[in-house]
């Protein structure tokens, strides 16, 4: 009998799948983080302001993808001819980009970039360079158990705060304020 609620009592706390923070959210702001241009690292290897000088991608942005003929805008001519199909041109590519860099062990990392190191990135946690020429940039990983790996990682467009994360992180946070206490 025991054993039967011992059973659901731990089937009852598995739920569903969701999407967030890889850690807990007890604490959201970390002041020991840094910000700017290299944000949420702990140990900075490098000066943050002069990150985006001395990085370059390994290789360019993607080119803009080809507007397919069916996406093609077909206009009339005044004579009631059909004119030829204007294609719209493609997005420009932002000239640069955030590197966003996720950290998904369970051991603080040293982060370098193009064999760059740039700092300590902690567990389960995404670090960002903000400013880089846009491209894929190669991204090595040495965990403090010893386990290296290295992957490539390309530039994105980051528009919010990194959670959990340092001070930036406060404006994605709910009023501490309880409105309806009175």
């Amino acid at each position: 009998m025991l054993t039967c609620f011992s059973i659901l009592f731990a089937l009852s706390s598995i739920g569903p799948a969701e999407a967030g923070p890889k850690r807990p959210l007890t604490f959201l702001v970390d002041d020991r983080l840094s910000e700017g241009p290299v944000e949420n690292f702990t140990d900075l290897a490098v000066d943050p302001f002069k990150v985006a000088s001395l990085l370059s991608p390994i290789e360019p942005p993607p080119a803009p993808a080809p507007v397919a003929p069916a996406e093609a805008v077909s206009t009339a001519t005044p004579d009631g001819e059909p004119a030829p199909s204007l294609a719209p041109p493609p997005p420009p590519t932002p000239a640069t980009g955030d590197l966003l860099i996720p950290n998904e062990r369970s051991y603080s990392a040293t982060v370098a970039v193009n064999g760059l190191v740039v700092g300590m990135l902690g567990p389960y946690t995404d670090g960002a360079l903000h400013n880089l020429a846009s491209g894929t940039y190669t991204v090595s990983f040495t965990h403090t158990s010893g386990y290296t790996y290295t992957e490539t990682i390309a530039t994105t467009q980051i528009t919010g705060p990194l959670i959990p994360g340092g001070r930036g992180a406060a404006a994605a946070l709910p009023s501490a304020a309880p409105e309806d206490a009175k």
